[in-house]
């Protein structure tokens, strides 16, 4: 098990059978085998291993494709939802927080490859409008259609505002940036912050953060003040969205017109 093939060929698809694609799934049932993989292995190799885990994680999660026939358990989501399950084991967290290459996989994990027309077709929703003679649609298919897809999306980025949630309040070693107190997400945070800096440059830097790493970061932190947003008293979001920016970074952001600027909201 201390070679990374073999727990991504057989130790992953058989954390993924105990834990279900679909809900209801079992994280109890994955608990054991990873409290059994912790007592059999000496604690180096489970290290390696839970390692090896989160690197074909983070692939599965970036990678697998968007299928119209399993809304809404699709695309990143059942790897999110097990990656969820892992890092609530405490001998996998710890292995996780202190991994050199945190930072990176943490943002694979959160990037979404980009569909070609072959997987756009089936999720063309049934096209309606008012007035349409075709037999063959009718509203009510566009609003389900429509309905599905919504409901998946929603699915993984609440997967996602998971996994962010579980680096609040812990010291994550192997994430880059500023240490000092900051708890993993905010060191997450200031990393990616720090990696897209320039990007509106004439002549971007390399090494430039996927626009859906950006997108899927934001929207993740946007579920997690929403508790925050709802309490009294009331929440300055115009402060911290507008006044807060220009002392955060001097470098105007407006490569993701759509919400205004990702990385200066970031």
């Amino acid at each position: 098990l201390a070679q990374p093939y073999l727990v991504h060929a057989e130790v992953l698809p058989a954390l993924m059978r105990l834990h279900g694609c679909r809900e209801p799934h079992y994280p109890g049932a994955v608990g054991a085998l990873v409290a059994l993989l912790h007592l059999a292995l000496p604690e180096a190799v489970f290290e390696v291993v839970a390692g090896a885990l989160l690197e074909g994680l983070s692939r599965k999660c970036a990678t697998s494709p968007l299928v119209a026939a399993e809304f809404p358990f699709t695309a990143a989501y059942p790897w999110l939802a097990l990656t969820c399950c892992l890092m609530r084991s405490r001998p996998v967290r710890r292995a996780w927080l202190g991994h050199p290459d945190l930072q990176h996989l943490l943002e694979r994990a959160l990037t979404r490859k980009p569909p070609s027309s072959d997987d756009l077709a089936p999720l063309l929703p049934s096209p309606w409008w008012p007035g349409c003679r075709d037999p063959g649609v009718s509203e009510g298919a566009l609003v389900a259609s429509m309905g599905a897809f919504a409901g998946t999306l929603a699915r993984v980025e609440g997967a996602q505002a998971r996994l962010l949630a579980g680096l609040i309040g812990r010291a994550a070693p192997g994430l880059g940036g500023a240490g000092g107190r900051d708890d993993g997400l905010v060191r997450f945070l200031r990393a990616l912050l720090a990696k897209n800096r320039g990007s509106t440059r004439d002549v971007p830097p390399p090494g430039l953060s996927d626009p859906t790493l950006l997108i899927s970061t934001f929207f993740a932190l946007l579920r997690l003040l929403r508790p925050v947003l709802a309490s009294p008293p009331p929440f300055p979001a115009a402060k911290l969205f507008v006044q807060a920016a220009w002392r955060g970074d001097r470098d105007p952001v407006n490569d993701l017109p759509r919400l205004g600027g990702v990385i200066t909201h970031l």
